[in-house]
């Protein structure tokens, strides 16, 4: 009874201190643009894109302060006052998103990307674990996408003449995040699935500045940024198909295991592409020439991979490496799928360019043997196999 006594005065104080505000405020007169004031700031109109955009940016963290105190609560561990935390940090990012010293929210702004990505990954695929570290994560991811979204929305403020028009669209998101969690999501969902989505609405809004643009490194081809787009995005959803795999399993940890080696043979084999793509990659059956086209490679990936930041570029060199020296088994089993691919295009078309190039078989057994058998025995088989039934047909040049 004394609690309920006490938040019913703090209330009342609250309205009480409105309504006097809001008296204060009656009997000031509006201001009049003066001839000093600059044209733009009166003449400058509004679009509707632009007020949906301020809408989007302060529904977005208003409905993730809700959601993330819902998640908390439900998916992680009920503590009593929990979501005092959520909303004090939500109230926070209003005053470093709206300073007039940038610093504090640059630098927010500048992590925000890869806290979203590893802490609302964790957000879609937590089940009650009661786990502290999701719960922090959780509570990190809902300041730094709040703080990021509302600098961005005080980088899209109109001149003063129109901020009335900007604060009341700005008190609308809010509402409308907090409704579309508080009284929409419960009826529509079986689950918090408002949290995820709303990590996916902040992952949309969320401002990016890149470190470094390699699409406009100089001689480098349209062409072939499309192309390496194109990939990316295929290499992307197949990780995030596998990922989807990898959460419903009951006893994941060598699940992890595979998911993780994978990740590194992809990464390696694209790492490996860019020398070969920058010297001029050559058809692996060619005769001779190939440490001089080695030492091409290697100088083009340093040149490239120093253009990044010193320790993306160790860490690519590394890769790269790795790759040519064959000594781990994933560089191993990398090196078979590599040298696999060609094989099998031209097992696909009827040996089109063992029969352009007069490349025999003979050439082709002793350029990919060694690298596949030793990779991967089964695919060697396989190969092998394959290889001889298509000499019977005359897919390969004539042996000397």
């Amino acid at each position: 009874h004394a609690q309920s006594l006490t938040w019913s005065a703090g209330y009342g104080l609250l309205i009480a201190l409105v309504a006097l505000t809001a008296w204060a405020r009656w009997r000031v007169e509006p201001a009049i643009p003066t001839a000093d004031s600059p044209i733009e700031d009166q003449a400058e109109r509004i679009g509707w894109r632009r007020i949906m955009l301020w809408l989007a940016l302060s529904a977005v963290p208003s409905g993730l302060m809700l959601s993330t105190t819902t998640h908390l609560t439900t998916d992680v561990f009920a503590m009593p006052l929990l979501w005092v935390i959520p909303l004090g940090l939500y109230l926070l990012s209003f005053a470093i998103a709206f300073s007039d010293r940038r610093d504090i929210a640059d630098a927010v702004t500048r992590a925000a990307p890869l806290i979203l990505l590893l802490a609302g990954g964790n957000a879609m695929i937590s089940r009650s674990s009661g786990s502290m570290a999701l719960a922090m994560g959780s509570v990190a991811m809902l300041f730094v996408v709040a703080v990021a979204l509302h600098a961005r929305l005080y980088a899209a403020r109109p001149p003063a003449s129109q901020l009335t028009l900007f604060y009341f669209v700005m008190s609308a998101g809010g509402a409308l995040g907090g409704v579309f969690t508080a009284l929409i999501a419960p009826v529509v969902f079986d689950w918090v699935w408002e949290h995820p989505l709303l990590v996916i609405a902040a992952a949309l809004l969320m401002p990016l500045n890149a470190l470094y643009d390699w699409r406009r490194l100089p001689d480098l081809d349209p062409g072939m940024v499309h192309i390496a787009m194109a990939v990316l995005c295929v290499v992307a959803a197949f990780l995030a198909y596998q990922l989807r795999g990898y959460t419903m399993t009951a006893d994941p940890p060598m699940t992890r295991l595979w998911f993780t080696a994978g990740i590194v043979l992809i990464g390696m084999l694209l790492v490996h592409d860019i020398g070969e793509i920058d010297t001029g990659d050559t058809i692996v059956y060619a005769e001779g020439g190939w440490e001089e086209r080695k030492a091409a490679e290697l100088a083009a990936v340093e040149r490239i991979f120093g253009l990044l930041p010193q320790a993306h570029a160790d860490r690519f060199l590394a890769l790269w490496r790795e790759f040519e020296a064959e000594e781990t088994a994933e560089s191993r089993y990398a090196n078979a799928v590599d040298r696999a691919m060609p094989v099998l295009l031209n097992l696909a078309n009827a040996g089109q360019s063992w029969r352009e190039n007069g490349i025999t078989h003979a050439r082709v057994v002793g350029r990919i043997e060694a690298q596949i058998r030793n990779g991967c025995p089964a695919l060697w088989e396989y190969i092998e196999a394959r290889l001889e039934e298509e000499r019977a047909r005359g897919w390969f040049g004539i042996e000397a």
